[in-house]
Parts: C-alpha cells; structure tokens; sequence
C-alpha cells in the first residue's frame, strides 16, 4: 500500500469540530541528506493540548512531542505504572563483583531536592553530570549535549543496599563492643 509523502488523516471531533481532532500522519523525510531513514509516524490529538506519539524507524517510541528520542521508548511527562520491574536475571551479567569489594559508595554523592521545569513540580534525585564524575556508567548522555543526561537510578539501589549493610554491621560492632 503506497502513501504519498506527508500523509494526513484528520479524525475531527463530533463536539467541537473546528477545533479538536485526533491525526494520523506520515512524515516522510524526502528531503534527507543524513543517508539515514528519518521518517516518522505520528499519531496525535489536537485539543486543549497537543499529544502524541511518534514511532521512529529504529522501532523506538515518543509519547508528547519527542521527535528526537533516543530511547526505545521516550516520555516527555510522567508515568503511571502499577508495576515496574527492570530486567535482573542472572543470565545477562558477567564479571559480577561485590559493590563491598570495590570503591563505589555513595560519599560523594549529592542528593539534592529540586522543582522539575518539565512536569512543574518538586523532587528529589541527582545531578546526571555530578553523578557522571563518579560513577560513569549510572548516567547516560553527555552533559550540554544534545539530550538531556538520564540517570539508572535503579542501579543506585545496590550502591544504597551495600550502604546500609555496611552501616548495620558497624552498629552491631558498636553494640557488642559497649562495656
């Protein structure tokens, strides 16, 4: 089946026609210099806000205006999720080494509070390029680059888990050794 380049389809609403509608659009990319496929897919609503969801040729997915993104799937907004599991298996580690026996703690961390400009409200967390100074491979992206830097911060509860064993130990020696 053949769409010509720059496809729409507009789906108005029955309520307010003239200015809400959801789309279906085909953005082909028929001016491409990169070599590279850059054509997209967008579904959309056009309402109070507009929202969409933009699939890329790589397979990933941007929900809420994210042409660029980077990631299999990128959310410009919050998530709801009733669950969230992050693949741990065994099987897709290698060179497992205790966090204990290493020199990763959590020392020169700086956990800060903050407002996040982009959902206009108040958090806590970590400075991606803070944290990028002391453990690398926790932070995706470079800092001023052209996305903005993510954190794993999954992979902090490990570093947070070492912590408090090592800091329940201690209180325990500091127990038994009290006349």
């Amino acid at each position: 089946m053949y769409f010509p380049p720059n496809k729409i389809e507009v789906f108005p609403s029955k309520q307010n026609r003239g200015g809400d509608y959801g789309y279906i659009k085909y953005k082909d990319d028929i001016y491409n210099t990169s070599g590279q496929e850059r054509a997209v897919l967008i579904i959309g609503t056009s309402n109070d806000t507009n929202d969409n969801i933009i699939l890329q040729p790589s397979g990933s997915v941007g929900i809420k205006g994210n042409p660029n993104n980077s990631y299999a799937l990128d959310v410009n907004g919050a998530v709801d999720a009733t669950s969230y599991n992050a693949s741990s298996d065994y099987r897709i580690k290698e060179n497992v080494i205790p966090i204990s026996d290493t020199s990763y703690n959590i020392d020169n961390i700086r956990p800060v509070t903050y407002t996040n400009t982009k959902m206009e409200k108040q958090d806590f967390g970590v400075i991606a390029h803070e944290l990028q100074e002391q453990i690398p491979f926790l932070v995706t992206g470079e800092k001023d680059g052209e996305h903005h830097q993510s954190v794993n911060y999954n992979g902090l509860i490990g570093l947070l888990i070492n912590e408090v064993q090592q800091l329940k130990k201690r209180v325990q020696e500091l127990e038994q050794s009290k006349p």
